[in-house]
C-alpha cells in the first residue's frame, strides 16, 4: 500500500507542475502571434532612439510619433510616422538636424520616406510572395527574424510596468560598416496582449544602436478614410527597390 505522504507529495507536484514547467520559444511565440493577431486594428505611440555612424562619425537620434495598422480579409495595412532630429557637429558646438520618417504599406507596396534638409526622398518595396501578403505582421516578424539569424528566447522581463516575453535574435549577416550596424536585436512583447513594447538593437561588440519603445495602445482603432494610402509629397525623389536590388537592404527587410 502506497505511503499517504508520498500521494499527498505527488498530488502537490501535479498540481503544481505547469508553474515549473518553463516556456520554450515554440510556445512564446505561439502565444504572441494568436494574442496580438486578436486585434485587428491598432493604433499607437512609437518612440525611436537611434546612434548612426555616419563615416565613423557618431550621430545621435531621437524622435517620437505614431503606429497605426488595420488587418482586413487576409490584408494588412499600416503607417508609421515618426518626427525626430539627428544632432550633428557644428564646429565646436552642436546642431539638430530635423528629420521626418514616414512609412506606408498599404497591402501590396510599401513606401518609406525621410525627409532631410526638406528633400523627401521615397523608397519604394513591392511586397514578396503572395503568400506573405496574408500573413499577419506577428507572423511576418517572427518569419523574418528567423530568416535573419538565429532566434532565442530570454528571461521574461518587464518594460514600463508590464510583464513582457523576451527574445533576441543574431544577426547571420550584420552590417558591421553601415550606418546602423546592428548585430543583435532584442524584442519584448507583452504577455497580456502580445504587442511590442520595445525593441532594441546592439553593435557586435554590444554597444546600443538604437531602439523603439510602443506605448498607449488602442485597440479596435477607427482610421479615416486615406490612411494607408501613400501620396508623395511633391518634389519627391523616387528609389525603386527591384528584386534584384534585394541585397542592398537590412536582414529584416529582405
Amino acid at each position: 500500500m502506497l505511503n499517504r505522504a508520498w500521494i499527498v507529495s505527488a498530488a502537490i507536484l501535479i498540481c503544481i507542475a505547469p508553474a515549473w514547467a518553463a516556456d520554450t520559444l515554440d510556445t512564446v511565440k505561439e502565444q504572441i502571434i494568436a494574442r496580438w493577431d486578436s486585434a485587428q486594428a491598432v493604433s499607437c505611440r512609437v518612440g525611436l532612439e537611434l546612434q548612426m555612424n555616419v563615416n565613423g562619425m557618431a550621430l545621435p537620434g531621437r524622435g517620437t510619433g505614431t503606429l497605426d495598422y488595420r488587418r482586413k480579409d487576409d490584408t494588412t495595412c499600416s503607417r508609421m510616422d515618426v518626427a525626430g532630429a539627428l544632432t550633428v557637429p557644428m564646429g565646436d558646438s552642436t546642431a539638430d538636424l530635423p528629420q521626418n520618417v514616414t512609412a506606408v504599406f498599404d497591402g501590396d507596396q510599401l513606401h518609406l520616406q525621410t525627409v532631410v534638409l526638406r528633400m523627401p526622398v521615397v523608397m519604394k518595396y513591392d511586397a514578396s510572395e503572395e503568400d506573405d501578403r496574408k500573413k499577419s505582421p506577428a507572423q511576418l516578424l517572427f518569419g523574418g527574424l528567423e530568416d535573419a539569424g538565429e532566434l532565442t528566447l530570454l528571461p521574461d522581463a518587464s518594460v514600463n510596468g508590464a510583464a513582457a516575453y523576451a527574445l533576441q535574435v543574431k544577426f547571420d549577416e550584420p552590417d558591421a560598416d553601415g550606418i546602423l550596424p546592428v548585430a543583435v536585436l532584442q524584442l519584448f512583447f507583452d504577455k497580456a496582449t502580445g504587442f511590442p513594447l520595445r525593441v532594441q538593437g546592439f553593435a557586435d561588440g554590444g554597444a546600443p544602436v538604437g531602439a523603439l519603445t510602443f506605448t498607449d495602445f488602442k485597440t479596435d482603432a477607427e482610421f479615416p478614410a486615406g490612411r494607408f494610402q501613400y501620396i508623395a509629397p511633391e518634389g519627391a525623389q523616387f528609389v525603386d527597390f527591384s528584386e534584384a536590388e534585394s541585397a542592398l537592404l537590412p536582414p529584416m527587410l529582405r
